[in-house]
């Protein structure tokens, strides 16, 4: 009776302790005054202090079954023990009995003692044998009670299991929280190195996160790391086969590297992945302009302005293809669409700059040259153009400030050298006019038109050469050069 009331109470305190709590398998709604990540970081304690409740209360229903089970193990043995003494006790009665009876009995005692004895043996067994059925009961009852209390410790482990997979889910969670964290602060982050560093944390905590991969690429190609870039968008492609962004980034990199035909895949299947994606279409455009393919070029910019008729960027490029194939009237309308979508487009006011330079508006160039200047100071080709357009109306002084600015902010554009070849070959500064169309060459500007003027150089320094052995060191150098600028188509 006692073992029944002890499983009972057990039972009772079990079903206590488990089913008191129950965690909250929906998540809080969105509060306006709170970030997402403060929700997060809010179900990651919630779900630990629920673990560390639970795991309390495991630890006292441990305790107390364990003291419970000894005393359970305890009674089936003594039980047992006493189950064996009376069936031992039977047996040697149950033998003397048929000794007396077949030996003694006849020999010592009347008809009638035979009968009181075999009445009295007879009540003693029945008594044993009620005895002994109360014991096997409860013997049994004990096994029983054993029984539930094994099958309750099989529950803890399940409970215990559920514990630990909470645990790796709060993990999960506080680690997702922080990569989200991190992923904010870098959209938000101007320095690139320092958006590299956070994008980089981002990847330690999900390893996974082909955006991250996909937006730590621009910021080191905008460093130089070009091949560091595409190394991230290779595997923004692995971890996600379907993010057009990367396809498109890629493209405007392996471009950037003289991979027109690798760049031209990625195009077409950021295209492919998404028909709408208009920012593809203007980068396509701009590479089939480059490969002579205007007519590709003026269809996929019209197609990136049917998709988006706000699209600055695709109207300044279209412009560039009509001015290019003798659509003048066309190219200027576009140039002007373009600044009044966007009025800040640097860019556009260069290339209307440009447009109108090539028709002698020199004011309207100038103007232009000046306007984009304003709108962006570190945009080398502003400088770089207006220096051009200074130095052919006579101003060579103001247009070395401005290629000398230019060179200042990209040290790596051969296109820079070359204007300031030129412009000390009009100052007759020989010598400086050398030094930066080699430079140009060292860059890769391989044309015709930069041995022309380094040969040039040479011969106008052969003039002044008072000395036979340098003059015609001089010439045979100029000759190299000419001879380099005819061979080069």
């Amino acid at each position: 009776m006692k073992l029944k009331q002890i499983t009972i109470g057990l039972m009772m305190l079990f079903c206590l302790n488990v089913f008191g709590q129950q965690h909250e398998s929906v998540p809080r709604a969105v509060r306006p005054q709170k970030t997402e990540l403060q929700d997060l970081e809010e179900t990651v304690l919630k779900v630990r202090e629920e673990n560390q409740a639970m795991q309390k209360q495991l630890e006292s229903i441990e305790k107390e079954m364990e003291y419970y089970r000894g005393d359970v193990r305890t009674k089936v043995a003594e039980l047992d023990d006493a189950q064996t003494r009376w069936l031992t006790i039977l047996a040697i009665v149950m033998g003397l009995i048929g000794v007396g009876l077949g030996v003694v009995s006849p020999m010592l005692l009347s008809a009638r003692s035979d009968k009181r004895l075999k009445e009295s043996f007879g009540k003693m067994i029945g008594e044993m044998k009620n005895q002994i059925e109360s014991a096997e009961s409860e013997a049994k009852t004990a096994k029983e009670s054993l029984s539930v209390i094994t099958g309750l410790k099989e529950d803890i482990d399940r409970i215990k299991e559920d514990i630990d997979k909470s645990k790796k889910v709060a993990e999960r969670a506080a680690k997702s929280a922080m990569a989200s964290e991190f992923f904010t602060q870098a959209l938000s982050e101007k320095d690139p190195s320092k958006a590299i560093g956070l994008y980089s944390k981002v990847i330690q905590l999900d390893s996974n996160s082909a955006g991250a991969y996909c937006n730590r690429a621009i910021h080191k190609t905008q460093l130089g790391d070009n091949e560091g870039g595409l190394r991230d968008l290779d595997n923004a492609i692995r971890l996600d086969s379907s993010l057009v962004e990367a396809y498109n980034n890629r493209g405007r990199l392996k471009e950037h590297l003289c991979d027109n035909e690798g760049a031209l895949e990625d195009y077409n299947r950021a295209i492919e992945l998404n028909p709408d994606f208009a920012e593809a279409y203007n980068n396509r455009a701009i590479l089939k302009k480059q490969l002579g393919d205007y007519e590709g070029a003026l269809k996929d910019c019209e197609k990136a302005i049917l998709l988006n008729s706000n699209y600055a960027n695709a109207y300044n490029n279209r412009a560039i293809v009509k001015a290019q194939i003798g659509d003048n009237y066309g190219a200027i309308r576009d140039y002007d669409k373009a600044i009044e979508l966007n009025p800040s487009f640097a860019e556009a006011y260069i290339n209307r700059g440009r447009f109108k330079e090539q028709f002698n508006n020199f004011e309207g160039a100038l103007k232009d040259y000046g306007k984009a200047i304003k709108l962006n100071p570190n945009l080398a080709d502003g400088y770089n153009n207006r220096s051009d357009l200074l130095l052919k109306h006579g101003e060579p002084d103001n247009a070395l400030n401005d290629i000398n600015k230019a060179i200042e902010i990209d040290k790596t554009n051969f296109v820079y050298y070359v204007t300031r070849g030129e412009i000390y070959m009009y100052l007759k500064l020989f010598w400086n006019g050398i030094d930066d169309f080699s430079k140009a060459i060292s860059l890769g500007a391989n044309t015709k038109g930069v041995y022309e003027c380094r040969a040039k150089c040479y011969r106008q320094l052969a003039e002044f050469e008072k000395e036979a052995a340098k003059r015609k060191e001089m010439i045979a150098k100029a000759e190299i050069d000419e001879e380099k600028a005819v061979s080069i188509k």
